[in-house]
């Protein structure tokens, strides 16, 4: 154990030294007298100031230098940047400069970041202008400057990039336009399948052949079924009987539901919810009309009643003269008793007149025999006359 982390070590102090070996011999610069001028402020040298990469492209866009003057003056405002350079940030007093580009990927090339004017103070004297550099090359990465992005790699991007590359995210989707980026829940860019699953909330759902229970933890089929198929529910058009398959309403209702004299599909439930025989369902579920059952009275309508309500109600008009008739819009059977006008209409259509209560055969019979005893008695007057 104690070799392989010993061996790690090396490896990893290796690649390191090799590393910024490799990082500092990948890019050369320096300062250089071009060229040599006089203006009415005096004599002046011209330097430039280059950065070069040594063998292939490199992402730098941030310079900062330091000017050794001997026997000459400079001012930044004698400065002339290079294509694509800035001044970033400047302090004539100590001569220290950060130079600026939006060029990342510098091609194996001479890159001029400024020329400037140094001013000679005594020309009898050696005048120089060395340069130092305080901190490497560097590139700006994943920051927001000078009103641009750059992203991981130092490139200047858009904002939507920008967010991609230079923020966490985790179960989460960034969104410009019709762009989207997914992030999964290491916060690695993932598909749109990929995080819904690492990432979605799943209740009672299959995703890619993955199950969630009620609570979304993953679950085996059987789990997801027990859990999360409707049991006694009507969902989506379907019925679901007591075990979470799909079945017939009657099914359903038989299942699920409490069934109190009623009849579902060919069977019978009775006053307690019980499946019952026809019978037994009649018995216990139907109830007389004006009658009795079980020492319980029943009005025409079938509401219980007590006995005296129904006394009064079913047979106060039990006289003769409310044989098959109507009084008081209540309807009288052959009886005298009280009933439905169908059970009235049944009994009593063709034996009385329910507006008169008058017996309609007898009269009609009395009638017939009066007008035959007349024109039998005519006649025979006329015969005695003859």
């Amino acid at each position: 154990m104690k070799k392989r982390i010993l061996s790690l070590l090396l490896i990893f102090i290796f690649l390191f030294v090799f590393t910024s070996r490799v990082s500092a011999a990948a890019i050369d610069s320096n300062i250089e007298k071009v060229s040599t001028g006089e203006d009415d402020r005096g004599h002046f040298d011209v330097y430039q100031i280059y950065i070069r990469p040594a063998s292939y492209p490199v992402n730098i866009n941030i310079v900062k230098v330091q000017l050794i003057l001997t026997n000459v003056t400079i001012s930044s405002n004698d400065f002339t940047m290079g294509q694509d350079w800035y001044l970033d940030a400047k302090n004539d007093t100590t001569h220290e400069y950060t130079f600026g580009t939006k060029q990342v990927g510098l091609s194996v090339t001479k890159h001029i970041i400024v020329r400037l004017k140094a001013y000679r103070i005594n020309t009898a004297q050696g005048c120089s202008v060395t340069l130092k550099l305080p901190e490497y090359p560097t590139c700006r990465t994943c920051e927001y400057y000078r009103g641009s992005y750059y992203g991981s790699n130092g490139q200047i991007v858009d904002a939507y990039t920008y967010n991609v590359q230079c923020f966490t995210h985790v179960c989460e989707i960034v969104q410009s336009g019709n762009n989207k980026t997914y992030f999964d829940d290491e916060g690695n860019v993932t598909t749109a399948a990929l995080y819904e699953e690492k990432c979605g909330e799943h209740v009672c759902e299959e995703v890619n052949g993955v199950y969630y229970d009620r609570t979304g933890q993953v679950v085996t089929q059987a789990e997801y079924n027990e859990s999360c198929m409707p049991k006694c529910e009507y969902k989506d058009n379907k019925y679901y009987g007591k075990d979470g398959s799909v079945v017939t309403e009657e099914v359903y209702l038989q299942q699920c539901t409490k069934q109190i004299c009623k009849k579902v599909g060919d069977k019978y439930y009775d006053n307690e919810g019980k499946e019952v025989t026809k019978a037994q369902y009649e018995d216990a579920c139907t109830t007389p009309k004006c009658g009795e059952k079980n020492g319980q009275y029943y009005d025409l309508e079938g509401n219980p009643i007590s006995k005296e309500t129904y006394a009064e109600i079913c047979f106060s008009h039990s006289s003769t003269s409310t044989v098959c008739s109507i009084k008081d819009g209540k309807y009288y059977d052959k009886s005298g008793k009280a009933v439905t006008k169908a059970e009235y209409d049944k009994q009593c259509a063709e034996v009385s007149n329910p507006k008169t209560g008058l017996i309609v055969p007898i009269a009609i019979g009395g009638a017939v025999l009066l007008i035959s005893g007349l024109a039998y008695y005519s006649i025979r007057r006329k015969q005695r006359f003859i």
